[in-house]
């Protein structure tokens, strides 16, 4: 019984809505970065259900059941721009009363400004997008490929038309140095992004990350229970990394908290309202829980002989 699922999910209070429930429209992603397991499961060949097909469950799910949030888990949402138009499309047309977000990242190099209007009439309340670095030497070798101008335009324009922002960024790949980490930190500050999730990078068996892991001696075999909190790399362990995240964590957050107003713009219903505050008491417990003094002094991280 999907009641079940909906009790488990209302202690997710970051969401907009509740009943609440997961969707997954298309599998494959056309993408090669290095440290994605995707390809190991879908492979590279992308493939999505049809417009009307996506959007009949959608209704089947919100008649039948009383959804009123959905969460695309799709790998590669936006691969296809008319197919997601076509969706909007289809919702719009038929008056479903939804909110919906794409938790698993979605390509912000293929989108525009009229597909993200769309989205955001579609019920669209919250993108999460793949940044992973904010330095181009380590963007180009995880084989990311976007313009950081087009993204900054891009983050921007969502928090215009009062769509939520989430990056994820990944920190300490092998012989990634403190520069190209700072460098990330500092564009997850400047972006108008309204959260930033930073994650050590995790070598899974079966990717390029990991063959290359193994092929530099930083890994010995492939325990699953080796990988958690990240690995050591060259310059740094597995333990310095974790505190370089919980810093850029509290940065991040100051960053945001010292500007409650830049919130506003996105309040246009009771709703936005309610679910705003709800952010700030979540965050703002994170913020206090993890406020300690070195996370704000200047850094000076060991490197592994």
């Amino acid at each position: 019984p999907l009641t079940i699922y909906f009790k488990e999910r209302k202690e997710e209070v970051h969401n907009m809505r509740y009943p609440l429930t997961t969707m997954v429209t298309s599998r494959g992603c056309p993408g090669n970065c290095i440290y994605c397991a995707v390809k190991t499961i879908w492979g590279r060949s992308w493939r999505g259900r049809s417009p009307e097909n996506v959007v009949n469950e959608i209704e089947h799910l919100v008649k039948d059941f009383g959804v009123r949030e959905i969460h695309f888990l799709d790998d590669s949402l936006s691969v296809n721009k008319e197919r997601l138009e076509k969706i909007c499309d289809e919702i719009i047309r038929r008056k479903i009363d939804i909110k919906w977000a794409t938790p698993n990242g979605i390509a912000l190099w293929l989108l525009d400004k009229p597909l993200l209007f769309k989205m955001k009439q579609a019920g669209c309340y919250r993108v999460t997008f793949g940044l992973e670095s904010g330095n181009r030497d380590t963007l180009k070798i995880i084989g990311k490929n976007y313009s950081y101008d087009w993204a900054l335009e891009i983050i921007k324009y969502c928090h215009s038309i009062g769509l939520w922002t989430v990056g994820t960024f990944i920190i300490g790949f092998p012989e990634e140095k403190i520069n190209s980490i700072n460098d990330t930190i500092n564009f997850a500050l400047k972006s108008e992004l309204d959260l930033a999730i930073f994650y050590s990078a995790t070598p899974f068996p079966g990717t390029p990350l990991y063959d290359y892991f193994v092929a530099k001696g930083l890994i010995y075999n492939d325990r699953a229970s080796q990988f958690v909190g990240g690995c050591d790399t060259k310059y740094f362990r597995a333990e310095e990394l974790a505190k370089i995240r919980e810093k850029a964590y509290s940065l991040f957050l100051l960053s945001r908290l010292k500007r409650p107003w830049r919130y506003l713009q996105k309040i246009k219903t009771l709703e936005d309202l309610l679910y705003l505050t709800n952010l700030i008491k979540i965050f703002g417990k994170w913020f206090m829980a993890n406020l300690k003094p070195k996370h704000f002094s200047t850094a000076v991280f060991t490197t592994k002989n």
